[in-house]
């Protein structure tokens, strides 16, 4: 399949995690641009491929993280432009599976990080970031995502590029976080802050 470019799998199985994908079925796709995961834990591509739009979604599914992805993704680091991961468990082995310096992605432009994958924003440094949506809903107290987005500002220099920031259902209790946070994003064009209810926080 030398001229396939999108690819999407979708697996509806109880325990998705103890599933590989035979990715080595497309060894001669070698110009796919755009991948489709829902959801997956085992992913090793059969070679790198030029990816510049990545979707990784483990959904409800007990059984499955982001995790072992993730040196799949950082793999992508030089193409990629547009990412997606959701995952609803795995934070902690998300970190034991990270790397001890953030990657840098220069060509990533739209990030959408949801539940616990939001801790990716550690593992990485996006300078060009231009759009940025934080989704957190039913996080443990545990998670504390402006600490992460507060790190991530830290490793790419602010990302002066960003426009549109979204924060879905994240904790406010201590708006000295947010005003960190905010601080360092001075060239922003579009705010949408939503509450527990998905509600849009009107800002006066």
């Amino acid at each position: 399949m030398p001229a396939l470019k999108d690819l999407s799998i979708i697996i509806d199985y109880p325990r998705s995690s103890e599933i590989d994908l035979p990715l080595e079925a497309f060894t001669g796709a070698s110009h796919v641009t755009t991948l489709n995961l829902t959801p997956i834990c085992h992913l090793t591509l059969p070679h790198p491929w030029p990816l510049t739009n990545l979707t990784i979604d483990c959904g409800q599914d007990n059984g499955a993280c982001y995790s072992p992805c993730i040196g799949t993704i950082l793999a992508c680091k030089n193409t990629l432009r547009t990412c997606t991961i959701l995952s609803e468990f795995g934070r902690m082995l998300a970190l034991q599976h990270s790397p001890r310096e953030p990657t840098k992605f220069p060509c990533l432009e739209t990030l959408d990080l949801r539940q616990a994958a939001m801790d990716f924003c550690e593992l990485i440094a996006c300078p060009n970031l231009r759009s940025l949506r934080l989704s957190a809903w039913t996080l443990p107290e545990s998670v504390r995502p402006f600490e992460a987005l507060h790190v991530m500002l830290k490793t790419s220099s602010d990302c002066k590029t960003l426009r549109s920031l979204t924060l879905e259902g994240l904790p406010y209790e201590r708006g000295q976080d947010f005003t960190a946070c905010m601080q360092r994003l001075p060239n922003l064009i579009a705010l949408t802050l939503k509450n527990d209810d998905g509600e849009e926080l009107l800002l006066g």
